[in-house]
């Protein structure tokens, strides 16, 4: 009788232990995140921009979707590009709910990992100002038996930011008037005074003795 009672509280305890292991197991596997990226961002009215649904660490996804909302009155989404999956798309943009739907499949296979669910492109309002949410909603991952991958979602802002005043202009300065000065009159030239080198120096003394030595001749012939 004690070794039947000593057997089954073996027994129980073995399952207890594996039920614990596989709780264990469970709570360090976790949910896979699925976020938008970057969760916060700035930019300026009228620009565009664009936002990624990430998953990270996903095991044997054969399928996601999710569903995005935005302010319609601060942003108009453009455009959709499939991530990771992207066979059998559905895709839908309303700009009037603030709404971008989005869904993939892949068969056969299955994807396992991190990188985007999809890509999502917007132009900001031109008048819009402020923080505005972006929100997933009804994300779903789905494995190839279509069993549910537990999710944990982490949603995004975008604050769209009006632009800065520009620099303010340095006056520029009023010119003082020169008064305009009086001509002072500019006295007439001094007659050039001619400057000789050495050699027209003895040049000018040679001609002047011959023209004295033949007014010396001259004269003397007039006495004769």
């Amino acid at each position: 009788m004690k070794e039947k009672m000593k057997g089954k509280k073996i027994a129980v305890g073995t399952v207890t232990a594996l039920l614990l292991l596989w709780l264990v197991t469970l709570g360090l596997a976790g949910a896979t995140a699925v976020n938008v990226n970057p969760t916060y961002q700035e930019v300026a009215q009228g620009a565009d921009f664009q936002i990624v649904v990430n998953v990270t660490d996903v095991a044997n996804m054969a399928a996601d979707g999710a569903i995005l909302h935005f302010e319609p009155s601060a942003m108009q989404a453009t455009g959709i590009t499939a991530g990771v999956i992207d066979q059998y798309p559905i895709e839908i943009i309303d700009n009037a709910a603030g709404t971008v739907i989005f869904a993939y499949a892949m068969s056969p296979g299955s994807f396992s990992g991190s990188g985007p669910l999809a890509t999502i492109y917007f132009t900001a309002d031109t008048s819009a100002e402020g923080e505005f949410d972006l929100n997933l909603t009804d994300v779903e991952l789905l494995r190839p038996d279509h069993s549910v991958i537990p999710t944990d979602v982490y949603n995004g802002t975008v604050n769209i930011t009006a632009p800065g005043p520009g620099p303010t202009p340095t006056p520029t300065p009023t010119p003082t008037p020169t008064p305009t000065p009086t001509p002072t009159p500019t006295p007439p030239p001094a007659a050039a005074v001619p400057v000789l080198s050495g050699t027209g120096m003895v040049a000018l003394i040679g001609l002047l003795a011959v023209v004295l030595a033949i007014s010396v001749s001259a004269m003397r012939k007039r006495r004769k």
